[in-house]
């Protein structure tokens, strides 16, 4: 057979995550949806991941790529840890994403 799968004019050329943010219907799922990705899924997508923020109005989700982000390319001390700033500053972004989201531990 030559049958040829061809994408329907429904299916998204975006990163699955990227859709699950235009597609979550409050900041509080996209919260919860970013609180969950990894360093490495961040580093990649980033850009994609803060534009869907943007263009849903979730500054707040903006503000934690950019600092998750930040943390993952950090120069860590002569030990290896990372800075504790940019540790307090994450845990402070992350309460406030876990706030949003609702959840509990």
């Amino acid at each position: 057979m030559n049958a040829i799968a061809r994408p329907s004019e429904t299916w998204s050329t975006n990163f699955f995550v990227v859709d699950a943010l235009h597609e979550a219907r409050t900041h509080a799922q996209r919260a919860t949806i970013l609180l969950r990705l990894s360093d490495a899924v961040i580093a990649a997508k980033v850009e994609p991941l803060q534009d869907a923020c943007r263009e849903t109005g979730f500054q707040a989700g903006v503000d934690f790529l950019s600092l998750r982000l930040a943390q993952h390319c950090a120069t860590r001390t002569k030990t290896g840890e990372m800075p504790k700033a940019l540790v307090e500053q994450l845990e402070y972004w992350r309460n406030g994403m876990v706030a949003i989201a609702g959840v509990r531990p």
